[in-house]
């Protein structure tokens, strides 16, 4: 079986488990997304990664790009227009060593990152990114 593996800057190696992507603006139906909106949609991204009760999910933060307008649509009357990557990721990784508790078996944690298409590859920025985790300080340890 194919898996996709990492090495974080501390030799730790964290085991890619899910992964679920979807479209950042699926639901809007016209308009431009604004910084508002962005935040509500970062939100609910890390509210549904919470329900995968693997502790506290990490966000790899976006870069959000700014939306020129027409003249005649300025100021734009919905906020400050402003665009993420198009496709939003929501990985689960594993260890199978604890992050903290000696006691425990494995430790996961949940990453969620946006990048511009649906994984794989993952995106170079962000792969990096993981690779620099704090896994010790982030990961949620378990038995099984």
């Amino acid at each position: 079986m194919d898996t996709y593996s990492l090495e974080l800057a501390t030799g730790r190696i964290i085991h890619l488990r899910a992964l679920d992507q979807s479209h950042v603006y699926e639901g809007l139906l016209e308009g431009a997304p604004t910084k508002k909106m962005n935040q509500g949609i970062l939100g609910r991204l890390l509210e549904e990664a919470r329900n995968l009760k693997a502790g506290e999910p990490y966000l790899v933060t976006p870069r959000e790009t700014p939306i020129e307008m027409s003249e005649r649509l300025r100021p734009y009357p919905f906020g400050e227009p402003a665009a993420l990557p198009p496709i939003a990721c929501v990985g689960r990784f594993r260890s199978f060593q604890p992050a903290r508790d000696k006691n425990c078996d494995a430790s996961e944690l949940v990453v969620v990152w946006l990048q511009d298409s649906f994984a794989f590859p993952i995106a170079p920025g962000v792969e990096e990114h993981l690779k620099a985790l704090d896994w010790e300080r982030l990961a949620h340890d378990f038995e099984y």
